[in-house]
């Protein structure tokens, strides 16, 4: 049996790891999957049970139902691709970088005697500076982060890259936080999507995958770890956008 690292979330929503004795597909459903799926071999789920026939009239379980919804935020639906296999009809186009078409703000910054550490620090591209927030605020709570794109995507991931990369020696431990809280808001400002990461130490890169529409994500960003400034070095947001769109 394979380990649980290196997961992947897989249609119909259940996680598969890498698995050498899967020897077609090399990835094995984790026990909390579905459907009868669990512990067993990608592609090798096993027959329909009681000897009958699947939803596309062939004889093994399928990963999927006909006519739901499927791929990212949803913007597909599956359909037969013969009698053993289904496919994702009308789903949206590869992943994207679109972290570069957002604006960005923070809700304080750190400014000390050579410079500032504005929050466009971040989104640079360069894993040597990072946006610095002026320490706990009203109290001990939370700095605010917030990237704003001009459109709505189905955001698939957000990557927080901490500071151990900082040209500043001094900056790359000890300047981060106990814990980020990202939410994925709607045009109208709806929240859509809100989960909260520790981040043990030392910092270390904090992903989500909301897989959700939203134009706005914001980072709320608890537990300073030095009392006059906290930050990261890079946000990173990607998205799948339909066919035929930039």
């Amino acid at each position: 049996m394979g380990t649980n690292t290196g997961g992947q979330c897989r249609e119909p929503g259940f996680c598969a790891f890498p698995d050498p004795d899967c020897v077609m597909s090399g990835m094995r459903w984790h026990s909390s999957a579905g459907r009868g799926f669990a512990e067993l071999c990608l592609g090798q789920e096993g027959a329909v049970p009681g000897g009958g026939a699947n939803a596309c009239g062939g004889t093994r379980v399928l990963t999927g139902v006909p006519g739901e919804s499927c791929g990212p935020c949803g913007s597909g639906t599956w359909e037969c691709a013969g009698p053993e296999e289904l496919r994702c009809s009308d789903a949206l186009a590869a992943e994207q970088d679109v972290t570069h078409e957002g604006t960005v703000a923070a809700s304080t910054t750190f400014v000390d005697a050579t410079q500032s550490y504005p929050a466009s620090l971040a989104v640079d591209d360069k894993n040597d500076t990072s946006w610095f927030s002026s320490g706990p605020e009203n109290g001990g709570s939370p700095s605010t982060f917030m990237w704003m794109a001009q459109r709505s995507d189905c955001v698939t991931n957000i990557r927080v890259t901490p500071n151990d990369g900082h040209a500043v020696e001094r900056f790359r431990t000890g300047f981060g936080f106990n814990s980020i809280t990202a939410r994925v808001l709607s045009e109208t400002g709806q929240v859509v999507y809100s989960e909260i990461r520790a981040v043990p130490g030392p910092d270390e890169l904090v992903r989500y995958e909301p897989n959700v529409v939203g134009s706005k994500i914001e980072l709320l960003l608890d537990g300073h770890e030095a009392d006059d400034c906290g930050g990261f070095a890079e946000l990173e947001v990607s998205v799948v956008r339909p066919l035929g769109t930039n």
